[in-house]
């Protein structure tokens, strides 16, 4: 069991060492203002290469959307084309017909 003097001792020892500890360890206040500025230069980066990313998903949303009224336009005049020509094979077909029934 701890005399009195003994607990006496125990807690001038403890507050010197506090007072050692603080004395000796670097201050917090810098150290909390340096991490901040850390963070909030980081989240301005970070900020910034989100603005350029929503710039360049909407300048491909553009140039996609360009593009596929092209492919649209171009398949529009392919179809129109694939008629005319399936027109003409029947008339063909009619006519291969008529010269097959005249031969016979």
């Amino acid at each position: 069991m701890l005399t009195p003097i003994d607990m006496l001792t125990l807690c001038i020892d403890n507050d010197l060492m506090s007072e050692d500890l603080t004395e000796k360890a670097p201050t917090t206040k810098p150290t909390i203002e340096t991490i901040l500025e850390k963070l909030s230069e980081f989240r301005q980066s970070v900020d910034a290469r989100f603005d350029k990313l929503e710039n360049d998903i909407s300048s491909l949303q553009t140039e996609m959307q360009t593009g596929f009224r092209k492919i649209e336009y171009r398949m529009s005049i392919l179809s129109d084309d694939m008629n005319k020509v399936r027109a003409d094979i029947r008339e063909h077909e009619s006519r291969i017909a008529l010269l097959e029934e005249k031969a016979s």
